[in-house]
């Protein structure tokens, strides 16, 4: 089930729909995050009920459930074509540099990495900081290392 949330997320999905076994599954569905709708099918002798769940809802649920992770890690061999870790949103520290490359011969994914390392900035800061640090950069040089 982690490696399908991944799956969506990798592909842009930003919801999940799933028909859940009345019963003892759909209670384990419930406690993976999806959210009962009381809309029933049946087929046969069972019946299913329809669970929904917002993407982003479920990965900050995973998040939080990093033995989860480290277990699949060390027991499975993650044969898919992207990463078994939820990619960070922002860098930070080592991070932005990892995700840059050590080397730095190609900064051409400096475009789609935002880090949050004040040295690190690819891109020019807004023009609100600019205008507040030049109005009060007397003071700030004998506040901040150079």
């Amino acid at each position: 089930m982690y490696a399908a949330l991944r799956w969506l997320s990798v592909h842009g999905a930003t919801h999940i729909v799933a028909l859940g076994r009345v019963g003892r599954p759909s209670s384990l569905y419930e406690k993976l995050g999806l959210e009962r709708t009381n809309k029933f099918v049946q087929s046969g002798m069972v019946t299913y009920e329809l669970m929904t769940a917002g993407l982003e809802r479920l990965l900050n649920m995973t998040a939080s459930r990093t033995e989860l992770v480290q277990y699949l890690e060390r027991h499975f061999e993650w044969g898919l074509p992207f990463e078994i870790h939820q990619p960070q949103a922002c860098y930070h520290g080592g991070a932005s540099i990892t995700a840059l490359g050590d080397t730095f011969e190609d900064l051409e994914s400096s475009k789609q990495i935002v880090t949050a390392d004040v040295l690190d900035a690819w891109y020019p800061p807004a023009p609100g900081v600019l205008e507040a640090i030049t109005s009060d950069l007397p003071r700030l040089h004998t506040l901040a290392p150079e």
